[in-house]
């Protein structure tokens, strides 16, 4: 295998495994804060605007939680991707998060009920986000040739935006499409 085939395999598996970090935040992020939504519109009975209030603080809250753990790990994940191997984090931060989703799909099931779990979940799915994107960017220079960055860069870009749009459309049609299991 030549030097720049194995180059552009590493970029397209980076940019495979953006899209599937991004996608899988903003579809759990909106499946959490349906299902809060859901658990309110059924134990809510004190109208219409405490309804509405209520929702309110529950989508700014599971917003909170996975967006915190982001602000909060930015700098840290920075000095880990200096000071470690940029392949080896990714591959680690891209275990914890098949682990994460694995958690996520059997919350739905064995806490029904309970936004607790769901919630610990996103939480922590902001934390794996975090402490893979800087080496996700950083590894970029040690993949392609200074002239190709800006387009490398370009590139994980418009897959994280793909993802984050996608992500948020079919976090809904997920949770539409489980239907009465969830």
């Amino acid at each position: 295998m030549s030097r720049s085939h194995s180059k552009s395999h590493t970029i397209g598996s980076l940019l495979v495994s953006q899209f599937f970090g991004a996608f899988n935040d903003k579809a759990w992020k909106l499946i959490v804060t349906l299902l809060a939504i859901r658990t309110l519109e059924a134990h809510v009975s004190g109208g219409d605007a405490e309804f509405q209030r209520l929702s309110q603080f529950q989508t700014t809250w599971t917003f909170c939680v996975l967006t915190l753990p982001l602000m909060l790990l930015s700098l840290p994940a920075g000095v880990l991707a200096d000071r470690l191997s940029k392949r080896s984090i990714i591959i680690w931060m891209k275990w914890i998060e098949v682990a994460l989703m694995s958690a996520a799909a059997i919350s739905l099931f064995a806490f029904p009920d309970d936004g607790f779990p769901r919630l610990l979940i996103l939480g922590l799915m902001g934390a794996q986000s975090a402490l893979s994107s800087p080496a996700k960017y950083g590894i970029l220079p040690e993949l392609l040739p200074h002239e190709q960055l800006s387009k490398g860069s370009g590139h994980l870009e418009m897959w994280t935006f793909l993802a984050i749009i996608l992500g948020t459309v079919s976090g809904g049609l997920l949770l539409d499409g489980a239907g009465e299991i969830i």
